[in-house]
Order: C-alpha cells, then sequence, then structure tokens
C-alpha cells in the first residue's frame, strides 16, 4: 500500500469557502489530482441524514472511506484531504498514520529497490475559519441560489435539480451546525498540536487570489 507522499489535511467551519481554497493550494502545491472531499465520499443515505441534522458520521466510517481513497495511484505526489479532521479520533489516526508511515520509510531507506516507493512523509494541517455569523449567513445564501438554480431548471427543463442540505434552509440547523464544528474540531486540534504545525485562515473576508 502506497500512501501520497505529501498530504494537506484541510477542514473549516460551514460556509469558509473550503472548495475555493482547496483548488488555490492543489495549484500551488502541484498536486495533479483531487482533492479528496470527505463529505463527498459519504453519499449512503445514512450518512446524508444524519448530515442535513447538523451530526457527524461516525470515525469508523469516515476513517475506513478515506483510508481507502488514499490508496488511490493518482494521489501518489499528494492531495488535499478536505473536512479532516473532524474528530479528536480522526485527528488521532492522523498522528498514528504519520508515525506508521515513517516507520515504513526507516525500514526501507538502506533498500535502493524500493526505498523510493517510502518517501519521508509530508503532513500539512490547514483551518479556514469564519465567525458564527458570517458562516450562518454564507450557508443560507448557499440555500437561496440553489433554490434560484433549481427554479430555472425547472422552467427552462435544462439541467438537474439539486438537493439542498437541511442546514442550507434552515437558520437553527445552520447554527447548531456551526457550534458542532467549532467543539468537534477544537477538541481533535487539542489532540495533535504537540505534533504538526497548523496554518490557520482567516476566511471571513473575500477570497483574493495570488497574481
Amino acid at each position: 500500500m502506497r500512501f501520497p507522499k505529501e498530504l494537506v489535511f484541510f477542514c473549516g467551519a460551514p460556509g469558509a469557502g473550503k472548495g475555493t481554497m482547496a483548488g488555490h493550494i492543489m495549484h500551488e502545491r502541484d498536486f495533479t489530482a483531487g482533492p479528496i472531499e470527505v463529505s463527498g465520499l459519504l453519499k449512503h443515505p445514512k450518512f446524508t441524514a444524519m448530515k442535513d441534522a447538523g451530526k457527524l458520521v461516525g470515525d469508523k466510517d469516515v476513517m475506513e472511506v478515506m483510508l481507502l481513497e488514499l490508496l488511490d495511484a493518482d494521489f501518489a505526489e499528494g492531495v488535499v484531504v478536505d473536512g479532516f479532521p473532524r474528530t479528536a479520533v480522526q485527528a488521532t489516526m492522523i498522528r498514528l498514520l504519520y508515525d506508521k508511515m515513517r516507520a515504513v520509510r526507516f525500514a526501507n531507506k538502506d533498500n535502493p529497490s524500493v526505498n523510493e516507493l517510502f518517501p519521508r512523509p509530508k503532513f500539512h494541517i490547514a483551518v479556514l475559519w469564519v465567525d458564527e455569523e458570517e458562516s450562518i449567513k454564507r450557508q443560507l445564501s448557499r440555500g437561496e441560489l440553489l433554490e434560484k438554480y433549481n427554479k430555472r431548471v425547472q422552467a427552462s427543463g435544462i439541467g438537474k435539480k439539486m438537493q439542498a442540505r437541511a442546514t442550507d434552509t434552515d437558520v437553527e440547523l445552520a447554527r447548531h451546525r456551526y457550534k458542532v464544528f467549532t467543539e468537534e474540531v477544537s477538541q481533535a486540534l487539542e489532540e495533535i498540536r504537540d505534533v504538526f504545525h497548523f496554518h490557520f485562515i482567516d476566511a471571513n473576508g473575500e477570497f483574493q487570489p495570488l497574481v
């Protein structure tokens, strides 16, 4: 099993703009595939119902699908993992994965036939942050835009309607989703802050790409 030589674990508050920033990070790091969107891996109806209620999918399910995806050869040079870690257990998994990859590297570094298959792992953790009111505003705005899109699809017959998250149409669910994120992610980062450096990005403003 070969994992990517460089991993950027990327999490952010709801509405923080992870999709936009993930693409920017990929461009800057010359990653040719990805990102891996953990939420996109969990399309099973039972996971969707939990997410619509503003809850988190269980750690076992998240870690299993994410690790299997990382083994894809397209990500060998590096990949952004969008939406991970979200809990202390997931953060501990990052630590264990890093330790295991280092151990495999050390065990094979003097074997010329395989040492290139196991490079020294590079792990980064980036966190996008917005305040609560900005997060709620962006979540609801996303729901409004999706509603307008679905109306255009219905009127024109062109395209396919998309299902909005319940948290993008209900203020209290959006607020609860933000609260869950802040509590869980704070706990997760505390678990591994002594091992990895973090990149905290203030995402309250508009994204301005470097020229």
